[in-house]
């Protein structure tokens, strides 16, 4: 597989999910922890991080329409402001409360920067053009070139230089409206 720039956004946006989605547990977990939910503080955090992960996986597909990766974007937006709201919730000072803003905003953005890329069309392959073989010329190009050479010659003559029947040379002559010298004549 050839590694392109939109497979390294991609993992990079995937990689900065990963650091916003630990976080985002870890809050998540502490605040419902608080409120003594018991089992459910570990498995309420999941839902919320591992839809944004799915979101983040359809708006990237090529394979969802137009409105599914819509959806899917309002998804990623409703499960990244849960987990804002959860880092600010749980942050005991300023500092925290930025950096639990900064990495849910960050992961936001490098997704919205992986799902703007779009992939190079892979190039048409070139096709090797048989080779041609020589076009010769037609009878009929032979007589009409023996004519042009020979305005005077007759039929017999034409049709000698043009290595056709005298009837083809005949035939040719008779069907050819600019005729130096009529058929009649040459015979």
């Amino acid at each position: 597989m050839k590694i392109t720039v939109l497979h390294v956004a991609r993992t990079n946006a995937y990689a900065i999910a990963a650091v916003a989605g630990t976080m985002s547990y870890g809050h998540q977990y502490t605040l419902l922890s608080r409120a003594d939910l018991g089992v459910y503080a570990g498995a309420i955090p999941l839902t919320v991080d591992l839809l944004a992960f799915s979101a983040a996986m359809v708006r990237n597909s090529d394979r969802s329409d137009a409105v599914t990766r819509r959806v899917a974007g309002w998804v990623l937006l409703f499960a990244g402001t849960m987990s804002v709201a959860a880092n600010v919730a749980v942050g005991h000072n300023l500092i925290q409360r930025i950096a639990g803003v900064w990495t849910v905003a960050a992961y936001l953005l490098a997704e919205w920067f992986a799902a703007r890329m779009k992939a190079k069309p892979e190039p048409e392959p070139e096709v090797e053009q048989a080779p041609t073989a020589p076009r010769y010329p037609s009878a009929a190009e032979r007589v009409i070139a023996a004519r042009m050479k020979h305005p005077r010659a007759n039929v017999a003559t034409i049709a000698k230089k043009a290595k056709v029947a005298v009837a083809t040379a005949r035939r040719v002559l008779e069907t050819v409206p600019t005729s130096p010298v009529p058929v009649d004549e040459i015979a």
